[in-house]
């Protein structure tokens, strides 16, 4: 901006010594040569107050497109944190189970160790702390699978969302979120996995 405005000064120079040319070989009067110059004074102020509306008008829509994508790039942040809380809750819960059926066994074999239980009572119970144990995790599993569903159809729509309006202004949304997460391993899986996602869905 700072060019242009030296280059409409230059001319602005350029067209008064040329005017001032003019009055000498024209015998111009002086009200004449006068309004002449301020004619041209106002133009050139014109056109310089556009120059710099116009540039002050690019600035604020770049700071507003910075804007939106800094809240794209958090909202897909909270959900890489909501499938990482997922994912630990599951684990949590297939734990509780193992420690809750591993007591049961152990309850049992003390009972068995008191009363002297024999062999075929002891396989029974064995056998439907087993079928408890698969039907609990089959339960837990399809609950975790559901859950999984859910968010992964929820993280699909905020993905395709957030690269729509990353992409619209020039972002690669997964190298975007890889930066954000470090530069260590779990950033470039992150980033190899979001490439694949875009390449197979968003790119339909």
């Amino acid at each position: 901006m700072t060019d242009a405005l030296g280059d409409m000064r230059q001319k602005h120079i350029k067209q008064q010594r040329a005017l001032e040319k003019d009055r000498k070989e024209r015998k111009l009067n002086k009200q004449e040569f006068k309004e002449k110059i301020e004619k041209l004074e106002r133009e050139t102020e014109a056109k310089i107050k556009a120059e710099k509306d116009e540039f002050e008008a690019r600035l604020k829509q770049q700071q507003e497109q910075q804007a939106i994508a800094m809240e794209e790039i958090e909202r897909l942040k909270i959900v890489v944190r909501e499938k990482e809380k997922l994912a630990t809750e599951g684990r949590r819960k297939e734990q509780e189970i193992a420690t809750k059926y591993g007591e049961q066994l152990k309850a049992t074999l003390n009972q068995m160790n008191q009363n002297m239980i024999v062999q075929e009572q002891f396989e029974e119970l064995k056998l439907k702390l087993d079928t408890w144990k698969n039907e609990e995790l089959n339960a837990k599993h399809q609950e975790i699978a559901e859950l999984n569903r859910q968010l992964a159809s929820k993280s699909s729509q905020e993905l395709v969302k957030s690269s729509e309006t990353l992409d619209g202004y020039g972002i690669d949304w997964a190298d975007a979120l890889a930066k954000i997460l470090g530069n260590g391993a779990a950033a470039l899986s992150f980033k190899a996995a979001a490439s694949i996602f875009k390449y197979f869905f968003l790119s339909k």
